[in-house]
């Protein structure tokens, strides 16, 4: 490359970084100042390119009406987001209802527009381009990198000179006294949340020819967002600015210049960044304004006598077994599907449930074990039984020699660790075409049961094989969670300071937690390969992270309520879609009925209570 191609490339790279950087601020208002985790902002700005593929009509007025009807939607959303997150205090349910939303807008927009990228075009007036270095760069990319520096000067002014400012630094640094010194506090946690959606929407109605609206956009520019929040720090707008810029030019240049690595440049520096601020005991993200347990409620049931449990459990375990006689084709798939995926949330539910640590990152250890499996099935090592122990084998590996590192942080930051981890996993996946295949994934031959077997290839026999290993893998699971291992995670969540004031080693217990959960998880992976006999990295992406994530969510703190979060999910996922179309859909609801159900149920179980003691109270009787 030429220093003029690098040089325009340069100039492209900064175009790139202030969009990010539109975007990103209006993340680092919500998720880093006001404290509300907004997995949801890579929609609003896929919302904005949507709304300016539909309403530009080629010329500077519908461009200007498409980002005024941006702004617009944008501050509703930021509004609406308000009401929804009201009572939600934790970050991981507000994780769950921003996900959700972000699902159900997908539905949305694939019935609007389809499922197939959109082209976005700039208006005519700056759709040429001006020489520079002696290459045509593109005007309506200027345009912007000027619209874009606007935004930036005009935030930093309004922020540090401005009244307004004044506020929102008051309420963030001090809510109580801020409120004392009649600063409307409510009011100021939806102006940020409907700038901040403001933001992101226009920055997607603006950036449509950058970025053009397509599935899956918002994924991307949600994870880059959250590098660039992360990077630069949460509130702080220079670094926002200075972060943004950085990741437009590794996207840009870094790419150009070495393309299989470059992205490497991204998530590994943020990898490291985070688990060095959470060893210093920093703050990652601002905490939420209110702070509640980090466990989804769950209705409290009186637990069945034994014999019950044991005959239910007798009762399924039979039903499961004749599945095959009783479904046809695609159910048995789908059955063996959601067995795997119920390891999976297993394997999630040990660190959730057990030890406290909400984790997005069992799908990398899941990818170890089906990558494993694969290149042992390609080199004529097909039988299952060395795939199963292999994948656990070196995903425990990998969570022993991980979880030193990942286990520096506990709740918001453990969660935001374990998504960027999995995002780099899976990049890594992606970029080792020689190992991996890379985006084209492996082929597997059929896998046998037992050496000297036939291989199977019958889907009632794989669904079988799938059952007996999952009902093997979920028993010790069970063993594991009434241990004394389990006992010391538990106390570790409760009271890690009192634990340790005990002599309990907090880094021990955990990371001897942590690695049975990623031999769990490789365990899934193996079955997964086999099942579907193929792997890529799709297997361990963003949407199985969420997928798991809420299953283990579904279940509460139940090792077998995981199981049963796993076919809910499956169900919704797959045979809904198929049976009634939009899988998005049903997806976030599920998403939004796992959080706002439990806290519907409590808020009327306490009323009810309330309800009966206050006669009691009023007539002096004994309640």
């Amino acid at each position: 490359m030429t220093a003029a191609e690098l040089a325009a490339t340069s100039i492209d790279g900064d175009a790139y970084g202030l969009l990010l950087f539109t975007v990103a601020v209006g993340l680092t208002l919500i998720l880093g100042v006001m404290g509300v985790m907004n997995l949801a902002h890579g929609t609003l700005y896929l919302l904005g390119a949507y709304l300016g593929y539909a309403l530009s009509d080629g010329t500077l007025l519908g461009l200007v009406l498409a980002a005024g009807a941006a702004l617009v939607v944008g501050a509703g959303g930021g509004v609406l987001l308000d009401v929804l997150l009201r009572p939600v205090h934790d970050h991981r349910r507000q994780a769950m209802v921003t996900l959700g939303i972000a699902f159900l807008a997908m539905a949305g927009f694939n019935a609007a527009f389809g499922g197939s990228p959109l082209p976005a075009e700039p208006p005519s007036a700056l759709s040429g381009s001006v020489d520079l270095f002696g290459y045509g760069y593109p005007l309506y990319r200027l345009a912007f990198i000027a619209v874009a520096a606007l935004i930036a000067v005009a935030l930093h002014l309004v922020l540090r000179h401005t009244l307004t400012g004044a506020r929102l630094r008051a309420v963030v640094a001090d809510p109580a006294m801020a409120a004392a010194t009649g600063i409307r506090t409510r009011g100021v946690r939806v102006g940020a949340l409907a700038v901040g959606a403001a933001l992101a929407v226009t920055a997607g109605a603006l950036g449509a020819p950058i970025i053009g609206p397509a599935p899956g956009t918002d994924t991307h520019v949600l994870t880059l967002s959250l590098i660039v929040v992360v990077l630069g720090g949460a509130g702080n707008i220079k670094a926002t600015l200075a972060a943004a810029l950085f990741v437009g030019q590794v996207q840009t240049v870094g790419v150009a210049l070495a393309p299989g690595t470059a992205s490497f440049a991204l998530f590994v520096p943020v990898l490291i960044m985070l688990i060095v601020k959470a060893h210093r005991g920093r703050a990652v993200l601002a905490a939420p304004a209110a702070s509640t347990p980090d466990q989804l409620p769950s209705p409290a049931r009186a637990r069945p006598a034994r014999p019950t449990r044991v005959a239910a459990l007798a009762g399924l375990l039979i039903l499961a077994a004749a599945w095959p006689a009783l479904a046809n084709r695609y159910l048995v798939v789908l059955a063996a599907t959601a067995l795997i995926y119920a390891i999976l949330a297993v394997s999630t539910q040990l660190l959730v449930g057990v030890a406290g640590l909400p984790s997005f990152g069992q799908v990398a250890y899941a990818g170890v074990g089906a990558y494993t499996a694969a290149l042992l099935a390609i080199h004529g090592h097909t039988n299952a039984l060395l795939h199963i122990a292999a994948g656990a084998l070196m995903a425990a590996i990998a969570a022993a020699l991980t979880a030193p590192f990942l286990l520096q942080a506990r709740g918001t930051a453990f969660m935001l660790i374990t998504l960027m981890f999995a995002g780099t996993v899976a990049l890594l996946a992606s970029q080792w075409t020689s190992l991996t295949g890379g985006d084209e994934g492996l082929q597997l031959p059929a896998v046998s049961v037992w050496p000297g077997t036939v291989p199977v290839t019958q889907p009632a026999y794989l669904y079988w094989y799938v059952l007996a290993v999952t009902t093997v893998t979920v028993a010790a699971v069970l063993l594991v969670a009434r241990s004394r291992l389990a006992l010391i995670l538990r106390g570790l969540a409760g009271h890690e300071a009192r634990m340790a004031a005990l002599g309990h080693r907090s880094l021990r217990a955990h990371t001897a937690g942590y690695t049975i959960a990623g031999a769990v998880a490789g365990i899934g992976g193996a079955l997964l390969a086999a099942l579907n006999a193929y792997v890529s990295p799709a297997d361990l992406g963003f949407d199985t992270a969420t997928v798991v994530f809420l299953a283990a969510a579904i279940g509460g703190t139940s090792i077998t309520g995981a199981i049963a979060g796993a076919f809910t999910v499956i169900a919704a996922r797959d045979w809904a879609a198929n049976a009634f179309g939009g899988g998005p859909l049903w997806l976030g609801l599920l998403f939004l009925t796992a959080v706002y159900g439990p806290l519907a149920y409590h808020r009327v179980r306490h009323r009810t209570r309330a309800a009966a003691v206050s006669p009691a109270l009023t007539t002096g009787s004994p309640a």
